[in-house]
Parts: structure tokens; C-alpha cells; sequence
């Protein structure tokens, strides 16, 4: 399950950092960040805390590229509109293909929110749909054993989200055109329909 959570993380920022055609997100002030984020509406949400600055923006950006992580993002834009900014989305993993729609609002100073759905066909591990929702709150200065870049989720171990970006995008180009796992997703996603 690492995996999954790994694609669908990368793919993720992927479509929140990458410079768009005609528009993309505000450079988030510099500080410590914390972040509230909901999948599906149900379970205990993630609180994640990130220390951020103009260059580590910039390096999420430069990692991901345009396009997502080794462009297996065919279409990657951000639009700018009257309450906010609108996101698309449309990738490729492992045979799968994953298209998200999403809308923020907020100043990216002190606060912004978030609202992504991302469809996946065929499913991914049984799951063909998600829904996320994220809210952002600007905390001050980032504290002193928090470096720009690291970020810890609900208090685990503090690692650095560049490096960590950077990992993950050689994970998933070794995925990306994996038949064994494209083999076993197709598997996983059959016994997961006969358990319904």
C-alpha cells in the first residue's frame, strides 16, 4: 500500500507545484505551514507541518516539470479565476489513467484551501475515485530544528520534501511502465470486485 500512497502523493504535488501554460499557484510565504488535508470525507485527517521559502518552492517546482513527475502528466494547468485558482490534471501510471479536477481559494499568506477529485481507469487497488480537501494555515516562523523543505505528518519524523520528491520520482519511473505491476493492479482490483 507504501506504493499507492507514494504514486497518488507524487502525482499530487505534482499537479499543485507544476508550472501551467498560462497560470499557477502563488509562491506560499515563507515559514512554517500547516496543513489540514481529508481524503474522502471519512477517518482522521493528516496534519502535516512544512517549513517552506521561495527556494524550495522553486526546487518542487524545477523536480516535478512541467507536464508531472518525467511528464507522465499529459495535460498539467492551472487557470486563474475570480475566487481563486482552477486546477486539471491528466496522468498516467502503471496502465491506469488518473485525471483530477481541483479549486483553491486564499490569499497563500496566512491561509488557503483546497478541493481535489481525482478519477482513476481502470481503479487503482479497488479505489476508482478520491476526494480530497486541504486547508493551509500560515504559522510564523519555521521553528528551529525545521529546516526549509522538511515537513512532518501528525507529528511523525521530520523529512525533507525535495529529497523526498526527488526519490519518489525515480520510484515512479521505475513504475511507470511496470508490466508486474500493471499485472498485479489488474489482480488486486479483480479480487477487490469479488469481495463486493
Amino acid at each position: 500500500m507504501r506504493t499507492y500512497a507514494l504514486v497518488f502523493g507524487v502525482i499530487s504535488i505534482s499537479s499543485l507545484v507544476s508550472p501551467a501554460v498560462a497560470d499557477s499557484f502563488p509562491t506560499r510565504r515563507a515559514g512554517l505551514w500547516e496543513a489540514t488535508i481529508s481524503l474522502n470525507g471519512g477517518g482522521a485527517p493528516q496534519v502535516s507541518r512544512q517549513c517552506v521559502d521561495a527556494s524550495t518552492e522553486e526546487s518542487l517546482r524545477g523536480l516535478v516539470g512541467q507536464g508531472g513527475p518525467k511528464g507522465m502528466c499529459a495535460v498539467s494547468t492551472v487557470e486563474k479565476v475570480a475566487d481563486g485558482y482552477k486546477m486539471h490534471a491528466e496522468c498516467s501510471i502503471a496502465g491506469s489513467s488518473m485525471v483530477t479536477d481541483g479549486s483553491f481559494t486564499g490569499d497563500f499568506e496566512r491561509e488557503y484551501r483546497g478541493s481535489l477529485v481525482s478519477v482513476m481507469e481502470p481503479a487503482m487497488v479497488g479505489t476508482g475515485r478520491t476526494e480530497t480537501t486541504i486547508h493551509a494555515v500560515y504559522k510564523g516562523d519555521c521553528p528551529s530544528d525545521m529546516k526549509p523543505g522538511d515537513i512532518s505528518v501528525n507529528g511523525g519524523a521530520v523529512v525533507n520534501a525535495t529529497e523526498s520528491v526527488a526519490k519518489a520520482q525515480e520510484a515512479l519511473e521505475a513504475l511507470k511502465n511496470n508490466p508486474e505491476l500493471a499485472k498485479a493492479m489488474r489482480e488486486m482490483q479483480r479480487a477487490a470486485q469479488g469481495r463486493r
